[in-house]
């Protein structure tokens, strides 16, 4: 499914870089114009490779089944507990993590679930469970949140991401978002929303 979204990506920056190549005005610089616009073209293009690459790299693996996650009352649980027996999509940032983009990722969030917020979780590293109560009263998020602060989780990096998984554990639909193609993240989740879940339903 990343696959697709990604060519499709790719066919949509083609097209865009295209209709802004026509758009130049004819002048002495046209040339210079030309090869700059390439340049951003072949730049972004790697970026998104890149991000991709990263995406397909955790797909199917699995979350450690030893790791514990600390609760907004800061009780300690098995990572397999937050799940409850029922797939979720979850939404992964550390403290690191661009700010602005985390929040641009949970409005996004927040928009396309439409309030039910049962079927997401969210996971951090706050060393302190107030800051989890903070984050979610500062988002108007009802969604559960957890902070995992062992540093063997699986996924290694500062970027916010997206996945679902269950009490196997099991690494499905990675995707981490790119200020690149920002319009990548909302497509993504009303994927999510129509394969898995079904919030749309009344």
């Amino acid at each position: 499914m990343l696959k697709y979204i990604f060519i499709a990506t790719i066919v949509l920056l083609l097209i865009f870089n295209v209709i802004c190549l026509n758009k130049i005005k004819k002048s002495d610089d046209v040339q210079h114009d030309i090869v700059r616009s390439y340049k951003h073209l072949i730049d972004v293009h790697n970026d998104l490779i890149a991000v991709t690459s990263e995406s397909f790299l955790y797909e199917d693996q699995k979350l450690q089944k030893n790791l514990f996650v600390c609760t907004e009352k800061n009780d300690s649980i098995p990572i397999c507990d937050i799940f409850g027996g029922r797939l979720k999509l979850v939404m992964r940032y550390t403290v690191e993590s661009c700010e602005s983009c985390v929040e641009k990722e949970i409005e996004l969030l927040k928009k396309t679930f439409e309030g039910k917020y049962d079927n997401i979780v969210i996971l951090t590293n706050h060393e302190h469970s107030q800051d989890m109560i903070a984050f979610k009263r500062k988002h108007q998020l009802n969604s559960a949140i957890y902070s995992i602060r062992d540093t063997n989780l699986n996924l290694n990096n500062n970027n916010v991401c997206f996945f679902v998984s269950d009490n196997s554990l099991l690494i499905k639909s990675f995707l981490i978002p790119t200020p690149f193609c920002p319009d990548l993240t909302e497509h993504y989740l009303n994927i999510m929303v129509k394969k898995y879940f079904d919030v749309y339903e009344k």
